[in-house]
């Protein structure tokens, strides 16, 4: 039997993330309106969504205390699942993704394999940094309105999020 609390959205979260149709505008507003203005500025990339398919972004990331925010603007590729919750045109921030963060890359596996026996869906998966970052997002938006990132960190790359300005 598949632990229900294995996908509970309050759990281990690590990250609330974003997506939004103008990078620079949105950074913007989260300074004026939410008096978060440092943010670390990611290269604009490519991004594995499936063993086969990218979606390109740009990225930053911000700590409000111990809470990682993301900011994510799809620009191309296969980046559907990023920008599906935006509208056509004019300007939008909307919510995205909870991250949780698995301690070892057991545990993710084991999340991985619980979601698919619950029958949860894979919305997407990948790898970056060389293998150093695994994650998958399961698809809660008929539920709850957004995806939940699991994700694992190989522990030399943790310390990258050193540089991550805290707001």
């Amino acid at each position: 039997m598949v632990n229900p609390r294995e996908f509970a959205p309050f759990r281990n979260v690590s990250q609330v993330a974003y997506v939004t149709t103008d990078y620079d505008r949105a950074l913007a507003m989260f300074a004026e309106r939410y008096d978060v203005s440092e943010w670390l500025h990611m290269p604009e990339g490519d991004f594995a969504i499936s063993d086969e398919e990218s979606a390109r972004l740009r990225i930053a990331l911000a700590y409000v205390g111990d809470l990682q925010l993301e900011l994510i603007q799809p620009c191309g590729g296969s980046d559907t699942v990023y920008r599906s919750p935006l509208p056509d045109s004019g300007f939008a921030v909307r919510f995205h993704h909870i991250a949780q963060l698995m301690e070892t890359e057991s545990q993710l596996a084991a999340a991985r394999s619980a979601a698919e026996a619950a029958g949860v869906p894979i919305a997407m998966h990948g790898t970056s940094g060389e293998g150093m970052v695994r994650y998958f997002y399961t698809d809660h938006r008929e539920e709850l309105g957004h995806f939940i990132e699991h994700i694992w960190y190989a522990p030399d790359i943790r310390s990258f999020f050193d540089q991550v300005p805290r707001n």
